[in-house]
């Protein structure tokens, strides 16, 4: 492994040799945002689904094109458009990422660390509004006999489902909402509503709001 302060004008040869090392270096972080600026074609809105700046995306889906060899999108003042190679990558990326998931899985069971057989992820303010409601209301979850909850962000669920760490997500959806698991591969039902209310801090003086939703 060479030093980075052995990589100077002197020496073209290690830096060739360094950036000939990172292209067989794949992560399985970059997979998915391939798929996440597949769906939406937007840097900008694919980077936020992520939870990244965008240059810090971009960069990612750079340094997947430079792995596999070949641009995956094109970009232009128009937008963004997957290449020809971009629709034959990207096609076979869900069952190819549900597949390290699964081997991931299958290891660590045949290493005794299965998980209970029913996992549920679900947001934090789920996890304590709505789901002991559900437990008191249905009794059916109990006759799968021992279960998890998992509560976290719902980045961080949704990455669980994908991952085959969790069977069920509870999360709040509105149809604006982008959500990063694959309609072919998930699906969904809807178990209640919220009516979300917006307050704003008054004004001091005037006491009226601060900030108009108008």
């Amino acid at each position: 492994m060479y030093n980075a302060t052995y990589i100077n004008e002197t020496h073209p040869m290690l830096i060739r040799l360094q950036l000939m090392q990172y292209r067989h270096h794949l992560e399985l972080t970059w997979l998915e945002d391939c798929l996440a600026l597949k769906e939406t074609l937007n840097f900008s809105k694919a980077s936020a689904s992520r939870y990244v700046t965008q240059p810090a995306f971009s960069r990612r889906i750079q340094s997947l094109e430079e792995w596999v060899g070949t641009p995956l999108f094109e970009r232009s003042k128009r937008g963004v458009t997957l290449t020809k190679a971009g629709e034959v990558f990207t096609d076979q990326l869900p069952e190819l990422i549900h597949s390290l998931y699964t081997l991931k899985s299958d290891t660590l069971e045949a290493a005794g660390n299965k998980q209970p057989s029913l996992v549920f992820s679900a947001t934090h303010a789920l996890s304590f509004s709505f789901v002991p409601h559900l437990l008191k209301q249905s009794d059916k979850i109990a006759k799968f006999g021992s279960f998890r909850l998992l509560s976290d962000s719902l980045n961080a669920c949704e990455k669980m489902m994908r991952q085959g760490d969790s069977q069920f997500l509870l999360c709040h959806h509105h149809p604006h909402m982008h959500l990063n698991l694959n309609k072919n591969n998930f699906m969904s039902i809807r178990l209640g509503f919220d009516t979300l209310i917006p307050f704003s801090k008054p004004d001091s003086e005037t006491l009226k709001p601060l900030w108009n939703i108008n």
